[in-house]
């Protein structure tokens, strides 16, 4: 099934679902007998699974995580449970049995019973499973699930207890005070020194949820000290492994107290803590752990490295001086798009309405560089690709999309100091995300609302892509087609038509340069999308975020609506011919000759019909009473056709050189050119590659024309742009 067919059967799922919401609310759930536990041990909580490629998951619409702790809940059972309805104020205590059923990359269903014999199947997302024994849910383990939800689910159109929220289900241990006495075996007490024994041959097949529980059950009867501390040492290491790089910095800081220092397992200690804490971004605290390392093993070899690494990263942070080419070049060879480098965020503040500069920035240096809190790269082909429908809007989210969702709520989860960054950017709902709490901690588990973090992600996500040329062709994997991830400082910038900052990538590493001159105080925006000159689209690919831009050009333009057709045909026309002419071929014609006359000749119709779409009185300011302009805001509709007719008329130099002037024009720039150079006034300038080949033409025409002084400046101004544009020289061809 294509991705568009499943889609269509995804939406077209939700909309029956929808449809008997309503009906069924509040229903009683009709008990099941012994033949429902024997279908359910017979096939599992699905009664056929799709072999598609293309998994579908329908999410039910959202709601809120529960903050109840576990003891202040009413315990019910299966029988007591109503259709399509929370169960505020209740609590489920269930079994597992059978077999469980990953339907999708993030949800997986499994039978579940209850202490009267009742059973029912569990749809759970696959957002905390680390905090299972086994990688799979298995059998016979008991849950406690907060405030159920019993909801429509999946594609056969059945019931299920709906479990997004990683923190509303609860593993309960036998000795837990809410665990069914008739459910507990007289099984052998194991003694920490069994646990731990069990904890090291799990981690000799480096199965680290398995080493996590075990270490942790060892931990909860251990008395000899001794033993604690290795366990505490063993279990940092697992949750390193897990991402759960703040418990795993606990324990390896905790298992140094009391340890003797020449002991080999303090320094396995230290470098755990160090490495914990590096992953953290908390780099002084990585640095002081790998210096006792050092100090305490002059001999040991990781900690100097270690040393190296996380002093470069804090002066990346402090200086903002990174070796792009040298990180791109590590994503070619490794074809891993995860970059290590620090953010550099020193001359940005995060205010409640903006990013704001902290100090002048000139034009073409760096603003900001951060790395991402989640991205991902979907390659192209991925088998088994997963496909969700968002409640909240009814919208299919696919690939690295439905990915930085489940690594966003699983770090959020884990690591709750990380989660503050991207739980406090805005959702999309009128509260002011100033005022949204921290991550509250309930039972001992951070409570993340995974639709909230769905609707962050929808607002904040920026899309980035890798670069296939440069990668080699047996690491072809690192390019891929679906890619996004969240940013969570640059996610504060505002949206612009007329940015003064323009976002590059290096893998999943941002780097956010000035357009112009930007001056201390004065807010950094960005333009949210492909600016094309269809002024219609760009409103309502706006507004779909929420997002009504009132700049100088939007109300030019909006004036230019009132009184006029609109641009949306001829640009149309515009799309049309480039895509049956596009600058590929018109570059072999002129090698074969000349341009045929008749594509020339449409080509300036269209120019034509676009000019009488941007009227001087609406788009430029001129000199009373004369056609001199002062101040010319962008006519952005009519780069494309303007860089089309630079590279159509190459084989005269005059005429392309006054087209590249139109194309840096079109931009918003005003070209000042004299012996000794050229100077740019870039008050409007939206800046695209557009520009960068204008640029890089008119340093051809005076190379050749042997007019030195100009033709370095427009060398160094092509240089400026592309680098302001892509992040860095990585890609950088001459014209």
């Amino acid at each position: 099934m294509s991705m568009q067919a499943t889609i269509s059967k995804a939406l077209d799922i939700k909309w029956h679902l929808t449809e008997r919401v309503d009906s069924l609310k509040g229903s009683q759930r009709p008990p099941r007998g012994r033949q429902a536990r024997e279908d359910l041990l017979a096939r599992g909580a699905i009664s056929s699974l799709s072999n598609a490629d293309i998994k579908m998951t329908v999410v039910s619409e959202s709601y809120s995580p529960s903050i109840a702790p576990l003891q202040a809940l009413n315990k019910i059972n299966l029988r007591d449970l109503h259709l399509e309805t929370h169960h505020r104020g209740n609590l489920l205590v269930l079994r597992t049995f059978g077999h469980s059923t990953d339907v999708s990359q993030i949800q997986t269903f499994m039978p579940v019973e209850d202490e009267t014999g009742d059973v029912d199947r569990i749809a759970i997302f696959n957002f905390g499973l680390s905090s299972w024994p086994e990688k799979r849910l298995p059998s016979g383990i008991v849950l406690a699930i907060k405030e159920p939800f019993y909801s429509s689910v999946s594609e056969d159109i059945g019931m299920a207890l709906c479990i997004h929220h990683p923190s509303d289900v609860i593993f309960l241990e036998d000795n837990h005070s809410a665990f069914p006495s008739n459910w507990q075996l007289p099984i052998k007490v194991k003694t920490a020194s069994e646990w731990k024994l069990e904890g090291n041959e799990a981690l000799k097949k480096k199965d680290f949820i398995k080493v996590n529980h075990c270490y942790s059950k060892g931990l909860a009867v251990v008395h000899d000290i001794d033993i604690k501390l290795d366990l505490l040492r063993n279990r940092s290491q697992a949750r390193l492994f897990l991402g759960s790089y703040e418990a795993a910095k606990d324990d390896a800081v905790a298992s140094t107290q009391g340890t003797m220092h020449h002991d080999p397992k303090y320094g396995k200690a230290l470098y755990r803590a160090g490495r914990a804490a590096y992953e953290l971004s908390d780099y002084a605290f990585a640095l002081k752990m790998f210096q006792r390392l050092v100090d305490a093993f002059p001999s040991d070899q990781d900690g100097p490295k270690e040393i190296k690494r996380t002093r470069l990263r804090m002066q990346e942070a402090q200086n903002g001086v990174f070796e792009f080419e040298a990180m791109a070049q590590e994503i070619a060879d490794t074809a891993d798009y995860r970059t290590q480098q620090a953010s550099y965020l020193r001359r940005i503040d995060v205010r409640p309405k903006g990013l704001f500069a902290t100090e002048n920035i000139a034009a073409g240096e760096i603003i900001l560089c951060e790395k991402a809190f989640v991205a991902s790269n979907t390659p192209k082909n991925t088998p088994a690709l997963s496909v969700m429908i968002n409640p909240t809007n009814n919208r299919a989210l696919h690939g690295s999309h439905v990915a930085i969702w489940v690594e966003a709520v699983r770090k959020a989860f884990h690591n709750p100091s990380l989660g503050e960054h991207i739980l406090n950017l805005h959702d999309g709902s009128p509260a002011n995300p100033a005022t949204e709490p921290i991550p509250l901690v309930v039972d001992g588990m951070p409570v993340v609302d995974v639709f909230r973090m769905q609707n962050i992600i929808e607002h904040a996500a920026f899309g980035f892509t890798a670069d296939e040329s440069r990668i080699r062709k047996d690491v072809q994997k690192a390019f891929k087609a679906d890619s996004s991830g969240v940013w969570p400082v640059a996610a504060r910038m505002n949206h612009s038509c007329l940015f003064n900052a323009s976002r590059g990538f290096v893998g999943d590493f941002m780097i956010v340069r000035a357009c112009k001159d930007i001056l201390q105080n004065e807010e950094v925006t960005v333009m949210f999308c492909p600016a094309d000159g269809n002024f219609e689209q760009l409103q309502q690919n706006l507004e779909g975020w929420g997002i009504y831009c009132d700049c100088r050009l939007c109300k030019a333009e909006i004036d230019f609506l009132k009184g006029a057709e609109s641009r949306a045909s001829v640009m149309y026309e515009v799309t049309q011919f480039l895509k049956a002419q596009p600058l590929l071929k018109v570059a072999r014609m002129l090698v074969d000759g000349e341009i045929p006359s008749d594509l020339v000749k449409e080509a300036k119709r269209l120019e034509k019909a676009l000019q009488k779409t941007y009227p001087l009185k609406l788009f430029a300011t001129c000199v009373p009473n004369t056609n001199k302009i002062i101040e010319l805001l962008p006519t952005f509709g009519m780069a494309n056709v303007h860089e089309w007719l630079m590279f159509a008329h190459y084989r005269q130099p005059p005429r392309a050189l006054d087209y590249a002037h139109f194309v840096l024009m079109d931009h918003g720039y005003k070209v000042t050119i004299q012996s000794s150079g050229i100077s740019l006034d870039r008050t409007n300038c939206v800046l695209s590659m557009a520009a960068v080949k204008a640029m890089q033409y008119i340093e051809h025409y005076y190379t050749q024309a042997n007019v030195k002084e100009v033709a370095k400046s427009a060398r160094a101004l092509a240089e400026e742009m592309h680098v302001t544009y892509n992040g860095s020289m990585i890609g950088y061809q001459g014209w």
